[in-house]
């Protein structure tokens, strides 16, 4: 199964506006990412967000541009301190039912333990630098069994 990790665009600071919804920056960003991830044709399978207004927004730009809109949906388990192990077990439950791709749009540092315990066994481990609206694409590992590696990483700043 592919795996696309998404973390969410640049929120409002909370003194600002305490839901903390998406800055115009991040909106910008996130519309960006999301763009050229249509443009390349990304078959993102459906598309959870952790519920906090940021990572739903996030998620809703990137279904809006790879016509998922109907694919949108909450998942527990994807804020920021939750435990990732849980993650895991549901993604491997996933694999088991033959899901093909999905997307997990969240936060620092869950989905940064989580990239680490999927590649490597150790959440502790840091192997990917996510970037605020930052899309990375999970894929399995051949030579591990378990285990995936990075596909790609779309960054905001590389496209315009």
């Amino acid at each position: 199964m592919e795996i696309y990790l998404m973390q969410h665009g640049l929120a409002a600071d909370k003194e600002t506006d305490p839901e903390r919804h998406l800055s115009e920056e991040g909106l910008n960003a996130v519309h960006r990412v999301a763009n050229r991830t249509a443009e390349l044709g990304l078959e993102s399978g459906p598309i959870y967000h952790s519920g906090k207004v940021r990572a739903r927004e996030s998620a809703e730009i990137l279904a809006e541009a790879l016509n998922r809109r109907g694919r949108v949906q909450y998942l527990a388990g994807l804020n920021p301190k939750d435990p990732v192990m849980p993650l895991v077990e549901w993604l491997q439950e996933r694999t088991a039912e033959g899901v093909e791709a999905l997307t997990l749009v969240g936060h620092l540092p869950s989905l940064a333990r989580l990239a680490a315990l999927l590649m490597t066994g150790n959440e502790a481990q840091t192997v990917v630098a996510f970037e605020n609206a930052g899309l990375v694409k999970l894929t399995p590992d051949p030579d591990r069994a378990q285990r995936y590696r990075v596909r790609w990483m779309l960054s905001p700043g590389l496209v315009r």
